[in-house]
Order: structure tokens, then sequence, then C-alpha cells
């Protein structure tokens, strides 16, 4: 064989035109893809079932087929490895294995609140609050994803986005009020308060004869279940603060 070989990790549409563009520029394409049947497997060459999270087996098969190129796109464990196989046999990589950014779930949501709005709540809660109440800033959600990928865009970086799995003990969403807690919960504007448990209170007239004072869900106020911050609305929040503002001046 003497066309050069290119290695595509993952086999799903966006992947067809990439391995036509490389067999329009003259590679013979291997496509590696856990599925038997993956969508890119008509346009590739050849298809060899295996994990592209499987750094050591891709770089056996990059090794032994000769390739020239190893490449991905769509999916970032897969462009990972590709980086990886790419050092290891000093092939071109658009970035390095070891400084890919790494998030743990891109799906885990977090509330966006400023160091300001922190302030406000702090003060609110000094001057209004009574012994035990608990007091909550109402703020919207944004999910890690979306959030590492708007830092990317604002900071030009381009070494890529790694996703390593959830950490031990770390929760997909946040939760600031609980369920039990809803029903001592009342709604002040931009805060919720949280009314102190004390020994006697009668839960009845919460559950049977009482109204909320608010209107959270049954399952408590969680960074799931807030409003959801679009890309656009996120950038716009990152682009205020004084912290972002300052490292692109």
């Amino acid at each position: 064989m003497n066309k050069l070989v290119a290695i595509v990790l993952g086999g799903t549409y966006p992947h067809k035109s990439l391995i036509n563009n490389l067999k329009l520029r003259g590679y013979y394409t291997i496509l590696i893809d856990y599925y038997a049947f993956p969508p890119a497997k008509v346009d590739a060459d050849e298809h060899i079932q295996e994990s592209t999270l499987d750094k050591g087996k891709v770089l056996e098969i990059a090794k032994k087929r000769n390739a020239s190129l190893v490449i991905s796109t769509c999916i970032d464990h897969a462009n990972v490895t590709a980086c990886y196989v790419a050092e290891e046999l000093n092939l071109p990589a658009p970035y390095s294995y070891e400084i890919a950014l790494t998030v743990t779930n891109k799906n885990m949501t977090r509330f966006m609140m400023s160091l300001a709005h922190s302030i406000d709540l702090v003060l609110y809660a000094l001057t209004q609050g009574k012994d035990g109440e608990i007091y909550i800033r109402k703020a919207p959600a944004a999910t890690i994803g979306d959030l590492a990928e708007i830092l990317v865009e604002i900071f030009n970086y381009d070494k890529g986005i790694q996703e390593i799995g959830i950490r031990p003990g770390e929760k997909i969403h946040e939760t600031l009020i609980s369920s039990e807690e809803t029903v001592r919960t009342e709604d002040c504007g931009d805060y919720y308060k949280i009314i102190p448990e004390v020994p006697g209170m009668d839960y009845r007239q919460y559950y049977f004869k009482g109204q909320r004072n608010n209107h959270l869900p049954k399952d408590g106020y969680t960074s799931a279940n807030t409003k959801r911050l679009s890309k656009d609305e996120l950038k716009e929040l990152l682009l205020l603060l004084d912290e972002i503002k300052k490292e692109l001046s």
C-alpha cells in the first residue's frame, strides 16, 4: 500500500465527513470504533472494532499499520486518545496530551453566583435574619460542559477538553434546599429563607392545612431545576466578572 494511513477514532455521523475529506486527500482510512456497525463504517476503507478510549490498543494499531495521522472529531475522549498516540509516535497533533483541559462530567450542573451577589447574600442575612434562619440566594445554573466551552472560547484556548469522570463523593447537581426543607421555606424576593426546625413543630399544618410560602419543587431547590443559562447568557455573565475582565485586559 502506497497511500498514507489515517486512523480515525469514532464512527459517528460527523466522522463521515472527516473520513471522506481524508480520502480526497489521498489517505487510506482506518476507522476505530467500539460498535460493530457505526454510521461512518460505510465510508472508511477499513473498520477495526476497538474502544477509542483504549489508548494502548489504539497505539498498538497505529504502530502496526504505520499510521501517518491519528485524528478524531466531536468526541473529547477520542481526541485525548488521538493526542496521546500522536505524541508517542511523533505525529502531528493539535495539542499536547498532558495539557488537555479536564472536566469531571460535562452534564454536571452548578449554581452561577458572582462574588458581588455572594457578599449581598451575607449582608442581607446579617441585617434581616433571626437566630437559626438560613438564607439562600436565588441563582441560575449552567452545565460544567457549557462553562468549560465558553471559557475556552473567551480565552482562545486551543488545547481541547478532556472529560475525566466524576470523582468519589462528587454530586452531579447541587442542592441548596432539600425536599424536607421546602415546607419550612419562605420566598423573600431575591432570596429564600429557611425557618429553623424546632422541637414540637407541627408539620401537619404544612402538609395538610396550610399552603406553601414558595413555589419550590417538592424535590427541593437544586442546580438541576433552577433557571438554566444558555451558552449566550453564560458568556454574557462571565464577561461581566471583574476577574475575567482583568485577564482579558
